[in-house]
């Protein structure tokens, strides 16, 4: 598969106003019939017109990956009679990842849910056609890091995309902090399963500082509107309350700043329960409830304590996660210790 991963300037023709841009203008306007007598009027004056440009660097493919426009628009204009390329030897390559990328940044929170599903099926067109989820485009990144939808990640995926799941953009951004800035928690969700690492941060804050920025529709929210889900699966996946931000601002501090009361009574909460959660998970304490869950194998020993009950199985799993357990991340021990005291959520609202 071809790979570029230098960034494109979209620019490789002249702007055209006559049938090459009276083409554009029929994608646009989703008028599929003169948009076929357009095609064949170009295709006996001009075969190579279908690469030129309008002033937004913008062929008749791209144009067709604009949200709106009917994917049957895109189907006609992939096929082989309908595309010339001249020019240089990678040019068809070129305009099917470009294209890509546009496809792929019209699937953002802001569409609904008929665009996203017409955006995730022309992606698919164009990456069975050949285009590459590798090349970068706007902000130095591939198309994952614009996805605005677990389908349109999945799709990407499908063909590779994985790969570069870690990669950073020219704001050092990797694909899943860019998902935690725009609040998209089931997109943060899918990544963290597919292996991104939370522990590369952002340049300017860190994944926490971003989640309480951040907001169901990107923008920053009231108290009422806050993106706790978010905030909380950031705490609970790259946990660093002692991270500043390059104001050098506390995650408590900022919530302070902001007003943003909700946010702020759970950092507090946290914070008020991580000694205790500390002495629980010492080393020592540990070993014991180790030590413990092995004496529970033995039927007689374990009578009193209630494991014995437990099937063979069933006790090794237990004593497989005690062994495992991540004594570092204190603050997700935290978060757990005080949802189990209050019905599995957390006690901050107002109304609470």
């Amino acid at each position: 598969m071809f790979k570029i991963t230098q960034m494109v300037i979209l620019r490789d023709g002249p702007e055209d106003n006559s049938l090459v841009g009276a083409l554009r203008t029929h994608v646009l306007n989703n008028d599929a019939e003169t948009m076929l007598l357009t095609l064949n009027a170009i295709r006996n004056e001009h075969p190579y017109a279908f690469n030129r440009r309008d002033s937004k660097h913008r062929t008749a493919l791209h144009a067709s990956c604009e949200p709106r426009v009917s994917p049957l628009l895109m189907q006609i204009l992939l096929q082989p009679g309908n595309q010339m390329y001249g020019g240089r030897p990678d040019d068809q390559t070129l305009k099917l990842e470009t294209a890509l990328l546009t496809c792929v940044r019209s699937d953002c929170k802001y569409s609904d849910s008929i665009e996203r599903r017409d955006a995730v099926n022309k992606a698919r067109m164009l990456l069975e056609r050949g285009a590459s989820v590798f090349l970068t485009g706007y902000l130095d990144f591939p198309p994952l890091g614009h996805v605005g939808s677990v389908e349109m990640a999945t799709l990407l995926f499908e063909y590779g995309a994985g790969t570069g799941i870690d990669q950073i953009n020219l704001w050092g951004e990797t694909a899943i902090a860019r998902s935690i800035c725009n609040g998209d928690t089931k997109l943060a969700e899918f990544f963290l399963q597919h292996g991104a690492d939370m522990s590369i941060g952002q340049r300017l804050h860190s994944h926490i500082h971003a989640a309480i920025r951040s907001k169901g529709n990107g923008s920053m929210f009231d108290d009422d509107e806050m993106n706790i889900e978010m905030l909380q699966f950031v705490l609970e996946n790259a946990a660093d309350l002692d991270s500043r931000d390059y104001k050098g601002l506390s995650v408590l501090e900022q919530t302070h700043n902001a007003q943003q009361r909700y946010a702020t009574r759970l950092i507090e909460l946290i914070i008020a329960e991580l000694p205790t959660e500390m002495e629980r998970w010492t080393p020592k304490n540990v070993d014991a409830i180790y030590q413990s869950l092995i004496m529970s194998m033995h039927s007689r020993g374990g009578a009193k304590s209630g494991m014995c009950i437990l099937t063979p199985e069933m006790l090794q799993l237990v004593i497989q996660k005690v062994k495992s357990f991540d004594s570092t991340n204190m603050v997700a021990n935290a978060m757990s210790s005080i949802k189990r005291r209050n019905n599995g959520r957390f006690p901050i609202k107002d109304s609470d």
